[in-house]
């Protein structure tokens, strides 16, 4: 009998060390991640505002302006990683 209690207490122990370690692992993916994301959002948000500067500091543009006209601004940002 005494066999079969160590057994369940080793059992206990394994699942329980298991246990702490997955929920460990998990806090720390999740943080991670939450990094990760923070950072893509900063990226994404200063990309906007250089995109956003570069229109402003340029000349005035015509009253005609149309969308060619922003297409042609756009080009030189085609190849950003970040998506609007």
């Amino acid at each position: 009998m005494a066999s079969g209690s160590f057994r369940t207490t080793l059992f206990l122990a394994a699942i329980s060390t298991a246990i702490i370690a997955l929920v460990v692992a998990g806090l720390l993916f999740g943080e991670s991640m939450r990094r990760r994301t923070d950072q893509r959002i900063e990226q994404t948000l200063v990309s906007e505002a250089r995109l956003a500067a570069d229109l402003l500091s340029r000349s005035a543009l015509p009253d005609t302006a149309s969308i060619a006209v922003f297409d042609e601004e756009a080009d030189p940002w085609d190849g950003c990683s970040t998506r609007v």
